[in-house]
């Protein structure tokens, strides 16, 4: 049995990376050294992954997305290489990617493909129990988990880029309820699981006491899913005179949990409107009230949050007036930050089917999924049912251009991840 582990996260490839610790991996780091063994963490985000480095273990575990997968892939090839192929290494992938593809990867040479929750099953792996494809169980019970370790990094490391202080990251919910076509619905992901107020406020103090950080990022798909736990996870962040931020959804959030927020230190809160065009909406079961979501806007607003709004364009039903609706939504609502993106159709998801039965090829290439990077394309999509090849990239310019108007006159922020301006 091993008695060293070596937990590697790929790089991410983003244009304008923010330097954001990776709780997954920290999160096993924390399990193994509970079980005995001693735990390496690397994230070649923020350092160097050498084969020096690489050749002081025989025993790995990797966490992928899917756009990370690539850099996945060359870890491996590089453990191999450094430790000449030997069937002594142990190279072990979980994750996101893991989940989605599962069996298919076992052909790249990994010792296990672990879908689903790896907590429970990771001491299990380096003791040689386990190979081939695994369903790992799901945590039922997150509170039962111990706090990622974060003395496995340099918390100072991980800044946003546009901070001039370190953050800590948070996640206090696991899975999502709700249906839209981009995302995974069919698999665990779907499957909701929360931790209690006391149990995230305990971590919370645990990281101002040792490495003095009061700016939190919660990481949750819907911070404001249980509205009742919502309240008293706030009530409880206010007593620790903390900045913080989170993503919900306009279905999810009111009023008075605005004023909670704010009271206990939110200083942005991210929601995806996607697209402001119903018939859009109705195609990726993501229906909003764009009156009510400009309202709620405001009022966040004079409660001094920010409100950073998640726009995507390129899927099947999107035209020109998608544009239009795009655009008078931003100059109703006033967001402070609008970030960009083209659709991506990720493996396995409804947008994936439907894209397919556009008759448009979608690479079998790992590679091809750098969809918010300097490599690859930007996305797959080069048409829509009512745009085509040529109309397209024309209304991609003309929503660029009106975002950029809009950023201008009313002082707002655009944010663009997988595409460049014309």
């Amino acid at each position: 049995m091993p008695k060293e582990i070596a937990l590697l996260y790929p790089k991410t490839h983003l244009k304008k990376p923010d330097a954001v610790a990776p709780l997954a991996p920290l999160q096993l780091g924390a399990i193994l050294k509970e079980d005995g063994f001693e735990v390496t963490f690397m994230d070649a985000n923020v350092t160097n992954i050498s084969s020096e480095r690489l050749s002081n273990f025989t025993a790995f575990a990797v966490s992928s997305t899917t756009p990370q997968y690539p850099e996945a892939l060359k870890m491996l090839n590089l453990i191999n290489e450094v430790h000449g192929h030997s069937p002594n290494i142990q190279a072990h992938l979980g994750g996101v990617h893991a989940t989605v593809m599962q069996a298919e990867l076992i052909k790249d040479g990994w010792t296990t493909v672990t879908a689903g929750d790896g907590d429970l099953i990771i001491a299990g792996l380096f003791n040689n129990q386990y190979r081939g494809f695994i369903s790992a169980p799901m945590v039922k019970n997150l509170d039962g988990l111990p706090f990622p370790d974060r003395s496995l990094i340099n918390m100072k490391t991980y800044k946003k880029a546009h901070e001039t202080e370190p953050s800590a990251s948070i996640v206090s919910i696991r899975g999502c309820p709700f249906s839209c076509s981009f995302c995974l619905k069919d698999f665990y992901l779907n499957k909701v699981r929360v931790r209690s107020p006391n149990n995230v406020v305990s971590e919370m103090k645990q990281i101002i006491d040792r490495y003095s950080i009061r700016l939190f990022h919660f990481y949750d798909p819907t911070f404001s899913l249980l509205r009742k736990r919502a309240i008293q996870l706030t009530q409880g962040v206010r007593d620790l005179s903390v900045k913080w931020t989170c993503e919900t959804r306009f279905d999810q959030v009111d009023k008075e949990l605005f004023k909670y927020f704010s009271d206990s230190g939110c200083t942005q809160a991210a929601l995806a409107v996607e697209s402001a065009n119903k018939r859009v909406q109705a195609s990726i079961f993501k229906p909003i009230d764009l009156q009510d979501a400009a309202e709620k806007i405001k009022f966040a607003q004079a409660c001094n949050i920010k409100i950073k709004v998640y726009l995507m364009f390129g899927f099947p039903e999107d035209d020109w007036d998608s544009v239009k609706d795009n655009l008078e939504f931003l100059k109703n609502a006033n967001p402070d930050v609008v970030q960009l993106s083209l659709t991506v159709p990720f493996p396995k998801t409804r947008l994936m089917t439907e894209v397919t039965k556009l008759g448009i090829s979608i690479p079998n290439d790992p590679g091809q999924f750098y969809f918010a990077g300097l490599e690859g394309p930007h996305t797959f999509i080069n048409r829509t049912k009512y745009l085509d090849e040529i109309t397209f990239p024309q209304a991609v310019q003309a929503l660029q251009e009106g975002i950029a108007e809009w950023a201008t006159s009313q002082n707002g922020q655009l944010k663009i991840t997988n595409v460049e301006m014309a």
